[in-house]
Protein backbone atom coordinates (compact mmCIF):
# COMPACT_ATOMS: atom_id res chain seq x y z
CA UNK A 1 0.00 0.00 0.00
CA UNK A 2 2.80 2.60 0.38
CA UNK A 3 4.35 2.10 -2.37
CA UNK A 4 1.28 2.91 -4.66
CA UNK A 5 1.00 6.71 -2.66
CA UNK A 6 4.64 7.48 -3.87
CA UNK A 7 4.44 6.20 -7.84
CA UNK A 8 1.54 8.95 -7.51
CA UNK A 9 3.62 11.23 -6.51
CA UNK A 10 6.45 10.44 -8.71
CA UNK A 11 3.90 10.46 -11.62
CA UNK A 12 2.42 14.08 -10.30
CA UNK A 13 6.01 15.17 -10.08
CA UNK A 14 7.00 14.58 -13.83
CA UNK A 15 3.68 15.88 -15.30
CA UNK A 16 3.84 18.95 -14.05
CA UNK A 17 7.48 19.02 -15.55
CA UNK A 18 5.99 18.04 -18.52
CA UNK A 19 3.24 20.67 -18.74
CA UNK A 20 5.64 23.84 -18.18
CA UNK A 21 5.74 26.61 -20.88
CA UNK A 22 9.43 27.21 -21.62
CA UNK A 23 10.45 30.55 -20.48
CA UNK A 24 9.83 33.58 -22.40
CA UNK A 25 12.36 36.33 -24.16
CA UNK A 26 12.28 39.27 -25.30
CA UNK A 27 12.68 39.50 -29.13
CA UNK A 28 13.98 42.80 -31.12
CA UNK A 29 14.73 43.37 -34.50
CA UNK A 30 18.68 43.51 -35.37
CA UNK A 31 18.28 46.82 -38.11
CA UNK A 32 20.87 48.63 -37.00
CA UNK A 33 24.37 48.41 -35.71
CA UNK A 34 27.33 46.38 -37.05
CA UNK A 35 27.12 43.12 -38.63
CA UNK A 36 29.26 40.09 -37.62
CA UNK A 37 31.09 38.04 -40.45
CA UNK A 38 28.82 35.03 -39.08
CA UNK A 39 25.78 37.14 -40.04
CA UNK A 40 27.70 37.86 -43.50
CA UNK A 41 28.00 34.22 -44.04
CA UNK A 42 24.35 33.51 -43.40
CA UNK A 43 23.08 36.00 -45.47
CA UNK A 44 25.52 35.85 -48.52
CA UNK A 45 24.79 32.45 -49.26
CA UNK A 46 26.75 29.78 -51.23
CA UNK A 47 27.74 31.57 -53.99
CA UNK A 48 30.25 34.07 -52.38
CA UNK A 49 32.61 32.81 -49.88
CA UNK A 50 35.28 35.19 -47.57
CA UNK A 51 37.65 35.46 -45.21
CA UNK A 52 38.87 38.61 -43.57
CA UNK A 53 41.86 39.27 -41.84
CA UNK A 54 43.49 42.38 -39.73
CA UNK A 55 47.13 42.96 -39.42
CA UNK A 56 48.99 46.45 -38.43
CA UNK A 57 52.42 47.17 -40.59
CA UNK A 58 55.30 49.63 -39.20
CA UNK A 59 56.26 49.89 -43.01
CA UNK A 60 55.41 50.21 -46.40
CA UNK A 61 54.50 47.14 -47.64
CA UNK A 62 53.69 44.55 -50.74
CA UNK A 63 51.39 41.25 -49.72
CA UNK A 64 52.73 38.40 -52.69
CA UNK A 65 49.64 36.38 -53.19
CA UNK A 66 49.29 33.07 -54.58
CA UNK A 67 46.98 29.77 -54.69
CA UNK A 68 47.56 25.96 -55.36
CA UNK A 69 44.27 24.48 -56.63
CA UNK A 70 44.26 20.84 -56.25
CA UNK A 71 41.24 18.21 -57.48
CA UNK A 72 41.04 15.16 -55.22
CA UNK A 73 44.20 15.35 -54.11
CA UNK A 74 46.17 16.05 -57.59
CA UNK A 75 47.68 19.14 -58.30
CA UNK A 76 46.09 20.93 -61.25
CA UNK A 77 46.96 24.61 -60.82
CA UNK A 78 49.35 26.91 -59.01
CA UNK A 79 49.77 31.18 -59.59
CA UNK A 80 52.42 32.89 -57.59
CA UNK A 81 54.03 36.35 -57.93
CA UNK A 82 51.23 38.86 -57.77
CA UNK A 83 51.03 41.42 -55.00
CA UNK A 84 48.87 43.89 -53.13
CA UNK A 85 50.87 47.02 -51.91
CA UNK A 86 49.47 49.53 -49.66
CA UNK A 87 51.23 51.97 -47.12
CA UNK A 88 52.19 51.28 -42.84
CA UNK A 89 49.19 51.34 -41.15
CA UNK A 90 45.95 49.06 -40.04
CA UNK A 91 45.24 46.71 -43.06
CA UNK A 92 42.80 44.61 -44.13
CA UNK A 93 43.31 41.68 -46.47
CA UNK A 94 39.86 40.04 -47.71
CA UNK A 95 40.27 36.86 -49.87
CA UNK A 96 36.88 35.79 -51.86
CA UNK A 97 35.53 32.89 -54.14
CA UNK A 98 32.61 34.09 -55.72
CA UNK A 99 30.75 31.22 -58.25
CA UNK A 100 29.83 32.94 -61.66
CA UNK A 101 28.02 30.30 -63.61
CA UNK A 102 30.19 27.26 -63.74
CA UNK A 103 33.49 28.61 -62.53
CA UNK A 104 34.62 30.67 -59.29
CA UNK A 105 36.50 33.40 -59.57
CA UNK A 106 39.45 34.25 -56.69
CA UNK A 107 39.86 37.78 -55.87
CA UNK A 108 41.83 40.12 -53.03
CA UNK A 109 41.29 42.87 -51.47
CA UNK A 110 43.72 45.01 -49.55
CA UNK A 111 43.03 48.36 -47.66
CA UNK A 112 43.91 50.68 -45.06
CA UNK A 113 41.39 50.55 -42.29
CA UNK A 114 41.47 54.24 -41.31
CA UNK A 115 41.86 55.54 -44.50
CA UNK A 116 39.96 52.93 -46.63
CA UNK A 117 42.43 53.54 -49.36
CA UNK A 118 43.77 50.47 -51.02
CA UNK A 119 43.24 48.01 -53.84
CA UNK A 120 41.64 44.92 -55.27
CA UNK A 121 42.88 42.10 -57.84
CA UNK A 122 40.65 39.26 -59.51
CA UNK A 123 43.81 36.54 -59.45
CA UNK A 124 42.28 33.40 -61.05
CA UNK A 125 39.02 31.52 -62.64
CA UNK A 126 39.33 28.27 -61.56
CA UNK A 127 36.67 25.21 -62.59
CA UNK A 128 35.51 23.89 -59.63
CA UNK A 129 31.74 24.70 -60.53
CA UNK A 130 28.90 24.40 -57.72
CA UNK A 131 30.01 21.55 -56.02
CA UNK A 132 27.92 20.90 -52.63
CA UNK A 133 29.71 22.11 -49.19
CA UNK A 134 33.07 24.09 -48.30
CA UNK A 135 34.69 24.92 -45.39
CA UNK A 136 37.85 26.70 -44.37
CA UNK A 137 40.79 25.30 -42.50
CA UNK A 138 44.80 25.91 -41.69
CA UNK A 139 44.39 29.43 -40.93
CA UNK A 140 47.97 30.73 -40.23
CA UNK A 141 48.50 33.15 -37.21
CA UNK A 142 51.97 35.31 -38.67
CA UNK A 143 52.60 36.21 -42.43
CA UNK A 144 56.46 36.41 -42.80
CA UNK A 145 58.50 38.53 -45.13
CA UNK A 146 61.65 35.63 -45.34
CA UNK A 147 59.16 32.59 -46.55
CA UNK A 148 55.51 31.70 -48.48
CA UNK A 149 52.89 29.85 -46.19
CA UNK A 150 49.53 28.89 -46.50
CA UNK A 151 47.01 31.62 -45.16
CA UNK A 152 43.99 28.80 -44.77
CA UNK A 153 42.79 26.23 -47.16
CA UNK A 154 39.13 26.17 -48.65
CA UNK A 155 38.06 22.46 -49.42
CA UNK A 156 34.99 22.70 -51.84
CA UNK A 157 33.02 19.46 -51.80
CA UNK A 158 32.68 16.53 -48.98
CA UNK A 159 35.61 15.05 -47.30
CA UNK A 160 37.04 11.39 -48.62
CA UNK A 161 36.33 8.42 -47.95
CA UNK A 162 32.84 10.34 -49.31
CA UNK A 163 31.80 9.50 -52.58
CA UNK A 164 32.42 12.40 -55.38
CA UNK A 165 35.08 15.50 -56.37
CA UNK A 166 36.96 17.52 -53.98
CA UNK A 167 38.96 21.13 -54.49
CA UNK A 168 41.12 22.23 -52.32
CA UNK A 169 42.60 25.93 -52.76
CA UNK A 170 45.06 27.13 -50.84
CA UNK A 171 46.14 30.19 -50.10
CA UNK A 172 49.60 31.39 -50.31
CA UNK A 173 50.87 34.39 -48.78
CA UNK A 174 54.73 36.44 -48.48
CA UNK A 175 55.06 39.95 -47.10
CA UNK A 176 57.64 42.12 -49.53
CA UNK A 177 59.38 45.42 -49.62
CA UNK A 178 57.52 48.82 -51.15
CA UNK A 179 60.17 50.89 -51.59
CA UNK A 180 58.02 53.27 -53.73
CA UNK A 181 55.18 53.34 -51.23
CA UNK A 182 52.97 52.31 -53.63
CA UNK A 183 48.94 51.80 -53.51
CA UNK A 184 48.01 49.14 -56.09
CA UNK A 185 48.96 45.66 -57.81
CA UNK A 186 51.08 44.03 -59.76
Amino acid sequence: MKARPISLLLIAAFTAGASAQPPTSPIVPANAGAVGISDLRMLLGDDLQFQMFDFESKENFCMHLGYEHQIDGQLSSVSTGHGLCNVAGRNRLIVMMRLVDDERILSFGLHDRDTGMGTTMALATLPIGSVRGWATREVVQTIRADQEAALFVWRYGLNPPRPGPYHDVRIMVRLGENERHLIGNF
